[in-house]
């Protein structure tokens, strides 16, 4: 956990210390910050609408995840069938469609397993339930709620708004198994009493760094430069929080476009999770002026990151991370990504996003399309920490991190990509201050030189591509005689990519 007291000295435990941002980072010279966008899977769209009642609309608005109760992947989607549909796979390639009686349609079985507070509305389409993350808790001490359910729901027809003033907002739903839920009543969030800025693209996620729930929602703002479908009204992030997923807090903006974006850029959905110890998530970013000259009205996404799960920030430089396939392709124009984050399979992170062909809009004289309007579920895979890089060609460089310490292990390994090149690190000493103003957390102490039998000259190189590389000296690897102290690292990478180091 990081210590938000002094963030020049922090203690690190066994979590990979990724560089996705500079949290660990005291100096770099002569290194390059990389994003590396994962490789799509060649077999997509791997999940698809293609039950009959379904018609070809698998929208991931919805959650993709590997259950830790049995070991099998599952996914949660908007369906076609009006509902959240469900599939289950034992590798995450191949899927299928268990049908049940929960939702018959037409009397003939279905995947469908949720339908919000009012399942009779909305198979007469008075009533819409979207944006559905679900999360599984094997320890939670009642069986019926080791499933948890967060969505948007809302009335659409004028007799049910008339019915349900309050009814357009976020619902909480519990259950045994995820297939059979129980909806709380009322909605635990609403437009009208909460957030008269709530709108709907929403995800939710657990948080075991503190033992808390996190849901994103969408939220609108005046941005005065703004252009685009809505005029200077802009979408932007926000951000909810609960302890026993019933009470939750106010939305507050989270996350916002700036100066730095393009005028029509807003952020659409957000997702989030836990990553070695830090908060990863994915934005869709929304390009929303229909005369943009490259890609009107559709969606990408980006990487983001934060280090308490309530202020965020945008990674990788804002360069795209999971971008639009080509023109007419099944995820060429709109993305959504997965409420839920990558699942480790092997040394490789699958990341599971939803694409579709189609605009957000679509209107037969602005924003023609003849083309299907289905929605399809794909898969990315990225090498095991490897969201950023920092990277040196032939020129050599150094990254030096700030001054840490900590209370187990004995061996230093780190992620790196060396195969045409080298990796080399050195013990950096930190000395204390004396007598000094004690104004500024960073003056009570110092860097001091390598320390011995740790410096750059007795330093193994590390080379090849390793996911998992044990930094060594020529007197041996051990690290245990420095439990406790205060020290620091400083990488010497060339011709090489240093994705993440950590101490086991």
């Amino acid at each position: 956990m990081p210590n938000f007291e002094n963030p020049y000295r922090f203690e690190i435990g066994k979590e990979r210390q990724l560089f996705v941002d500079d949290w660990m980072v005291a100096k770099v010279e002569g290194l390059k910050k990389t994003l590396h966008p994962p490789v799509k899977y060649e077999g997509n769209p791997v999940l698809t609408g293609d039950l009959p009642f379904e018609k070809d609309f698998a929208c991931l608005h919805g959650t993709v995840l590997k259950d830790p109760i049995d070991g099998l992947f599952k996914a949660w989607y908007l369906s076609g069938g009006n509902g959240i549909g469900y599939a289950v796979s034992e590798e995450g390639i191949h899927w299928r469609k268990p049908l049940f009686e929960i939702f018959p349609i037409d009397g003939k079985a279905t995947n469908i397993v949720y339908r919000g507070q009012y399942p009779d509305l909305v198979a007469e389409q008075a009533w819409k339930a979207d944006g559905c993350s679900v999360m599984v808790d094997p320890d939670d001490s009642d069986p019926a709620r080791r499933y948890k359910l967060f969505a948007f729901e809302v009335p659409v027809s004028p007799e049910a708004r008339e019915r349900f003033p309050d009814g357009y907002g976020y619902y909480t739903a519990t259950s045994p198994d995820g297939l059979h839920w129980t909806v709380g009543s009322p909605p635990v969030l609403t437009k009208r009493k909460d957030d008269p800025l709530m709108s709907d693209a929403n995800t939710c996620m657990f948080d075991p760094l503190r033992n808390r729930y996190i849901a994103f929602t969408k939220r609108h703002q005046i941005w005065p430069d703004g252009i685009g479908d809505q005029g200077v009204m802009k979408r932007v992030r926000g951000v909810s929080f609960s302890d026993d997923f019933k009470n939750w807090t106010r939305p507050v903006t989270c996350l916002l476009p700036d100066d730095h974006d393009a005028r029509d850029v807003e952020f659409y959905r957000q997702g989030g999770w836990i990553y070695e110890g830090m908060y990863l998530g994915l934005l869709e970013i929304y390009h929303s002026d229909y005369e943009h000259p490259t890609c009107p009205l559709m969606r990408n996404l980006q990487l983001v990151s934060s280090r308490d799960g309530e202020l965020w920030g945008r990674a990788g430089g804002r360069e795209t991370f999971i971008d639009n396939g080509p023109e007419g392709s099944w995820d060429g124009k709109m993305l959504e990504l997965n409420s839920c984050g990558p699942i480790l399979v092997d040394d490789e992170l699958w990341i599971y996003y939803g694409g579709r062909p189609y605009p957000h809009e679509s209107h037969p004289e602005l924003f023609p399309w003849n083309g299907p309007r289905g929605a399809g579920i794909g898969l990315a895979k990225l090498r095991r920490d490897g969201f950023v890089s920092y990277d040196a060609a032939d020129v050599p460089g150094t990254l030096l991190t700030k001054a840490f310490r900590f209370q187990e292990g004995s061996s230093l390994h780190i992620n790196a990509d060396a195969g045409q090149g080298q990796i080399r690190v050195e013990v950096i000493a930190i000395f204390e201050r004396e007598n000094i103003p004690r104004r500024q957390a960073f003056w009570d102490f110092g860097y001091g030189d390598p320390i011995q039998h740790f410096s750059l000259t007795e330093a193994v190189p590390v080379s090849g591509d390793q996911p998992n590389a044990t930094v060594s000296w020529k007197m041996g690897q051990d690290l245990s005689r420095f439990a406790g102290q205060w020290i620091a690292m400083r990488f010497h990478v060339q011709n090489a990519s240093l994705y993440s180091t950590w101490i086991e």
